[in-house]
């Protein structure tokens, strides 16, 4: 099969999807009904009518089962006490015994029943899964079928596979041809209303020549070309409202707030702390509500912003003023050299003096400093946010680092407030370190989210079924099933908001919804925000002044997990323990394994080694030595067990001989008196 370039890619690009979604729905199709989620699917809940136990018919009938019982005895209506019984107690009893009976008889009718329904259902299932399978192996039909059809587009995804090999080898090719065709979109609708903006200015010239020399006596002429004027400037205000409209239309999506309370503010800390990165969104959004001071230069700086190349951490760079702006396009080079001097300018005011330096000075930049650039002129405004972006990007381990510990903290982030707020965050983080190539545990990272919302409500009980953690085959590098849970999350929190009719807040959610502590969700552990001081009973979970685990008026479990929320977390590397005291540096599991091996390293690379390494162990020894340890230990304690043996043997031996010999010595007293 031949492929065009510029003609196929997007058929390509179909047949790809279409496999996709065939083969998965297939698949996931036979999975599916392998499982028992599928017959509590097809048998659904239990209707609200229908009885499921004796209690259930018993509350049906109110008051009438005692009359039923009565005549089961063979009494009379209204006759408390029958003939054939002596007294009321035999009679109480008798309706006691007919109730287990009739009771034993319901129960065991309704769960045969349930039974007979559960393998009518079971049965059923297995023959559609049978007929799926059937679809999957053989196809039905003289060309093959479905399974015929998977087989050509799998072939055909095999050469698409090829073909995108071969056009591009970079794991953000994707995003990047984005951000290059949302840019090139911009610069030719900005090039086309320029244009019309210049032939405004062109016309008006004229216009206005003919006004000057029309003579004072001709009225009606220069009513006319006034006339024409007005609608040449009202042709050039389209132009730029167009342009304006194009370049500020996402402004909410972008900031989530009002054009009028977007301001630009740049900290030193949050750019040494969080990395230039952290103020893109904002800047986004502020540079869309100013687009009309900044409409030539707005298509540069978002490109700047949105074009990076992340397995390099590069940005895009921007025409340069030391090339007078060569890569500019000449209709709109003048007004591109005037805002960029603006933008320098106020770039200048808000940024701190000390980032400002680092801005205007040679400076390397890449994920490992491997590039070099020159120092920024002056009035160049998107060479100054390029370099801006550039020096504060977080390189190489620090900045992976950063964005691995926001996944990490994803649990702690679900355990309050209203989840979809907290969905963005931990999803870009979570991209950015699978584009990065970062791999992810699962018990570090989905396991304890899903943990935490199943624990606030049980409405995520279900709907997060699918990702057990036996259902996850790739425990270490679960990113895709992160990511896919993260949806369900989004989408089961939005439909509980719905049927709760909650606000869109955290405090709407926090004030409805469970709220869990900040927890150490791998060992369940509940963290007090004081100490609780034990009595010497009960187990409170270390609750605010509850009752410990300890000995009467001493400090109890309370104390003990209160105590670990005022310490810091764990440093090695993928740890999310807290440490047990505040001046410590790693948990207790890893301290004791530091005991073990001699030290370990933190995510710092820096070596702890413990003051006092662990004694030699069976845990240190080789296997030959443990095998021998264990057999002498073996051998030990059987001889431990026959000596005492022996020795409790000889010991009754002695007693019963002493016995005996006293009582010889009474009867022979008692025979000489």
């Amino acid at each position: 099969m031949s492929l065009n370039n510029s003609a196929t890619t997007p058929n390509i690009n179909a047949a790809a999807q279409a496999v996709a979604n065939l083969s998965g729905a297939l698949h996931g199709l036979h999975t599916y009904l392998g499982q028992g989620a599928a017959i509590n699917a097809v048998m659904g809940p239990v209707l609200p009518g229908e009885p499921q136990s004796f209690e259930g018919i018993e509350q049906r009938l109110g008051e009438d089962v005692d009359d039923l019982f009565h005549k089961g005895l063979g009494l009379e209506q209204g006759e408390v006490q029958p003939a054939h019984f002596p007294d009321a107690d035999r009679t109480a009893e008798a309706i006691q015994q007919l109730r287990n009976a009739v009771r034993r008889e319901v129960d065991s009718a309704l769960l045969q029943r349930q039974d007979d329904i559960l393998q009518t259902c079971t049965q059923g299932l297995t023959q559609i899964r049978n007929r799926v399978q059937n679809i999957l192996d053989t196809g039905t039909g003289e060309d093959g079928g479905v399974a015929g059809l998977r087989t050509n587009l799998e072939d055909i995804a095999g050469e698409m596979k090829k073909y995108r090999l071969t056009t591009s080898s970079d794991i953000n090719h994707e995003s990047r041809l984005e951000a290059e065709k949302l840019f090139d979109e911009s610069l030719d609708l900005l090039n086309a209303k320029l244009r019309a903006m210049q032939e405004a200015d062109f016309r008006d010239a004229e216009l206005q020549q003919k006004i000057d020399d029309c003579g004072s006596d001709d009225d009606e002429e220069a009513t006319r070309l006034n006339r024409q004027a007005s609608m040449n400037d009202k042709k050039r205000e389209r132009a730029l409202k167009a342009i304006v409209q194009h370049f500020g239309g996402d402004v909410r999506s972008l900031s989530g707030g009002k054009p009028e309370d977007i301001k630009l503010v740049i900290k030193e800390s949050t750019l040494t702390k969080y990395g230039g990165q952290n103020i893109v969104p904002k800047f986004l959004a502020w540079i869309a509500t100013h687009s009309d001071t900044y409409y030539v230069i707005a298509a540069y700086l978002r490109r700047i912003c949105t074009d990076v190349d992340h397995e390099q951490q590069v940005h895009w760079q921007p025409p340069t003023k030391a090339d007078r702006y060569a890569r500019v396009p000449q209709i709109h080079r003048r007004r591109y050299a005037e805002q960029s001097e603006k933008f320098y300018r106020k770039l200048q005011d808000i940024i701190p003096d000390d980032a400002w330096s680092h801005i205007t000075a040679p400076f390397h930049y890449g994920v490992n400093e491997q590039l070099e650039a020159p120092a920024v002129e002056e009035g160049d405004g998107p060479s100054a946010l390029f370099a801006l972006l550039s020096i504060y990007r977080m390189r190489g381990t620090q900045y992976i680092q950063s964005q691995l510990e926001i996944v990490l903290a994803g649990a702690r982030e679900f355990c309050t407030g209203r989840p979809q707020n907290k969905i963005s965050k931990i999803r870009d983080a979570l991209r950015e370190c699978m584009r990065v190539g970062k791999p992810l545990s699962w018990g570090l990272t989905g396991q304890p989210i899903r943990r935490a919302l199943t624990a606030r409500n049980n409405a995520f009980l279900i709907p997060l079924m699918p990702f057990d953690d036996h259902k996850i085959t790739r425990q270490e590098d679960c990113g895709t099933d992160l990511d896919r849970m993260l949806t369900v999350i989004e989408r089961e929190a939005n439909k509980l908001e719905n049927d709760m009719h909650l606000p869109k807040s955290d405090n709407a959610w926090t004030a409805s919804v469970a709220v869990i502590g900040k927890q150490d969700l791998r060992d369940g552990f509940w963290q007090a925000k004081s100490f609780g001081k034990g009595k010497g009973k009960g187990g409170s979970k270390g609750r605010k002044g509850g009752k410990g685990k300890g000995s009467k008026g001493g400090r109890g479990k309370g104390r003990e997990i209160a105590y670990r929320s005022h310490c810091p977390r764990c440093q090695i590397q993928g740890c999310i323990e807290h440490c047990d005291k505040a001046d410590h540096e790693i948990c207790n599991t890893h301290f004791n394994e530091a005991r073990q091996k001699g030290s370990i390293t933190k995510r710092n690379g820096e070596v702890f080694t413990p003051r006092r390494p662990m004694k030699r162990t069976s845990l240190a020894l080789d296997s030959d030595e443990r095998s021998m340890l264990s057999g002498l230990t073996a051998a030990f304690k059987k001889h431990k067990k026959d000596k005492s043996t022996k020795q409790s043997e000889q010991e009754e031996n002695d007693e019963e001989k002493a016995q005996q010999a006293f009582l010889g010595q009474i009867m022979r007293g008692v025979s000489r008196s």
